[in-house]
């Protein structure tokens, strides 16, 4: 399903005249069938020079069939925290995605699995991370990141890559001294996005420019945009 339908500024039409161009009735709750059509109407409002259309960012498990290549692992993470400070505030979710890569042409493969974890802090969530992260006391209370199990992913991975990457590294070397010995890149700082055509790097900005959109600011939801459009950019370093 395609969604964030919008007019560009001056095209002089309505919410409801996006909804009918899409096949779709405004003044109906559920869509039903006409919903079917809603990809072929988007590309309509895209080629009209009008319109820019995103899509549901979906989960893909290969980005580029097999071959012969000797291939690199890289990990993706993101972190969740009760708030910016290493020395004082905890992580609260870790999410890690895995994938192979060609390490001289940059070209991912295949997607071998994503994880995530809740983890208990010890102290209340601020009201302003629960938020933007929608995690709650409730959710993490008695839960734990499992040590082992990311240092055994950790140890399949020669390059750790993260969505501005200094705060995600500090916080992890931190709880999870198996961090301190890997490679790092950035995918917000190790990209020229504007040269790229994309005016911000933060991440839900990169996702819009690329058309598409992801849901919430949960580890696990933003672990593959980045580290995908890093590597099919840059050659990365690992090993």
């Amino acid at each position: 399903m395609l969604r964030d339908i919008r007019p560009s500024p001056g095209s002089g039409q309505t919410r409801a005249d996006h909804l009918v161009l899409l096949g779709l009735d405004p003044q109906r709750r559920h869509p039903g069938d006409a919903i079917r059509h809603s990809k072929s109407k988007a590309r309509s409002l895209v080629e009209s020079g009008h319109y820019r259309v995103t899509g549901r960012l979906g989960t893909l498990t290969e980005y580029h069939p097999a071959d012969d290549v000797p291939k690199l692992v890289a990990a993706v993470v993101d972190v969740e925290t009760t708030g910016i400070n290493p020395d004082r505030d905890k992580i609260i979710g870790l999410g890690i995605c895995l994938f192979e890569y060609d390490r001289q042409s940059g070209r991912i493969y295949k997607v071998l699995g994503s994880w995530e974890w809740l983890e208990d802090p010890g102290c209340p969530i601020p009201p302003e991370i629960t938020k933007i992260t929608g995690i709650t006391d409730a959710m993490v209370a008695g839960h734990r990141i499992d040590d082992r199990a990311v240092n055994n992913l950790l140890g399949r991975a020669v390059l750790i890559i993260a969505h501005n990457a200094n705060f995600d590294r500090r916080f992890l070397e931190k709880r999870l001294p198996a961090f301190v010995s890997k490679h790092w890149a950035c995918s917000r700082s190790g990209i020229d996005w504007k040269a790229e055509g994309v005016r911000s790097s933060a991440l839900e900005f990169v996702a819009y420019s690329l058309g598409f959109f992801h849901d919430g600011h949960r580890a696990a939801s933003v672990v593959e945009p980045p580290s995908m459009r890093w590597c099919n950019h840059s050659p990365a370093q690992g090993g």
